[in-house]
């Protein structure tokens, strides 16, 4: 690794200019910044064929080339003014295909844009994209997994470590709102096929909402699949549905198994909801 780095200072004003090479690729730094406000000023980072497994032995080989902007700042997230982009071309980590990518994020007034985008990686497509306003969020992202078992296997090479045992096709979206101190989340899903550590599922469909992450208790789901091996056992047209409120808890579960089957419970929590207390339960 060769690196050349000439820094200078005016006050509260650091000048930077950075080279780094590696393995054939190249990494060149530079800007300002101001420590005093915080701020940064026109820093632009351009990465060239970077090999990481090149600088670091634990890291698998690559081919990545990259152009980050950055240009602003602030004393705290509600105050920040200034734009940040980075843009990736396509490149390759391990032998696959990763990228492109491309980030822009504005920031002024007490709010933050994400603008859309979307990163390709082996067997899975990530997008997304949000605002935060003075605290308050929303931002959506959709995960489309076309091959899970490519996904697992792609970060095992990376790890240098065994697969882990998942496999599947489906969709995810997610939204995450409320403020930064109390998350709100919702997802919902489908895939067509899912399998994780030996267990399997067809036709799964879910949906899951939680309004304030501090508070994971208080929530609602609902799960349902045409048919799922589990422990061994094949089961058809299951459907599980619970509900999570300050005080009320309760959850229902039916099976088709030649007849159906099911099963309801509801209860309540204990004032500071370290417990729950079951009230009823049928079978039927």
């Amino acid at each position: 690794i060769d690196v050349t780095a000439d820094l200078s200072r005016a006050g509260a004003i650091v000048d930077v200019r950075a080279d780094q090479s590696a393995g054939g690729g190249q990494v060149h730094a530079q800007g300002a910044v101001d420590l005093a406000g915080k701020r940064a000023r026109s820093v632009v980072v351009e990465a060239r064929d970077l090999d990481l497994g090149a600088v670091v032995a634990t890291l698998p080989r690559s081919r990545l080339s990259f152009t980050l902007h950055a240009d602003g700042g602030g004393p705290d997230l509600d105050r920040l003014e200034g734009a940040l982009t980075l843009a990736m071309p396509a490149g390759r980590l391990d032998g696959e295909v990763v990228g492109p990518l491309a980030v822009t994020v504005h920031a002024s007034g007490g709010r933050i844009d994400v603008k859309p985008f979307a990163l390709e990686l082996p067997g899975l497509t990530i997008a997304g994209g949000g605002v935060s306003n003075r605290g308050r969020l929303d931002g959506t992202f959709q995960i489309r997994a076309a091959d899970l078992a490519l996904t697992a296997r792609s970060l095992a090479s990376a790890e240098r470590g065994p697969p882990l045992p998942l496999a599947g096709r489906g969709d995810v979206a997610l939204h995450i709102g409320g403020s930064r101190e109390a998350l709100a989340i919702e997802a919902r899903g489908h895939f067509a096929t899912l399998a994780a550590a030996g267990q399997a599922a067809r036709d799964l469909a879910f949906t899951v909402h939680v309004p304030d992450l501090r508070r994971p208790e208080i929530a609602q789901a609902d799960v349902q699949f045409g048919a799922a091996t589990i422990g061994g056992r094949a089961y058809r047209h299951v459907r599980l549905k619970l509900r999570s409120q300050p005080r009320e808890i309760a959850a229902d579960l039916s099976v088709a198994e030649g007849k159906t089957l099911a099963l309801s419970l509801r209860g309540r929590w204990t004032r500071a909801r370290r417990a729950a207390v079951i009230e009823s339960f049928s079978l039927a």
